[in-house]
């Protein structure tokens, strides 16, 4: 188990915040790295993803809708994030 002192933590969530961190690809596995790395309040995230999103990704990626089938997957992850 890992423990951390009080100015450690505020030193990693000072560093959190300022990180900017690229992600290449977002399929099930990549949409929740990326929904966790937001939820715990990073700099910055770039998503590249030159897929298509498909009928598959509408129930394993919780940022895609119906409409979006056929669009690039970096631009419709855009939105709601």
């Amino acid at each position: 188990m890992l423990y951390l002192s009080f100015k450690d933590l505020l030193t990693f969530v000072s560093r959190m915040r300022s990180a900017n961190i690229l992600l290449i690809s977002v399929k099930a596995l990549g949409t929740e790295i990326a929904k966790n790395l937001i939820l715990n309040g990073i700099g910055s995230l770039t998503i590249v993803d030159s897929e298509q999103v498909t009928e598959d990704d509408l129930g394993a990626q919780y940022f895609v809708r119906e409409e979006d089938v056929g669009r690039n997957v970096s631009i419709v992850s855009k939105g709601p994030m």
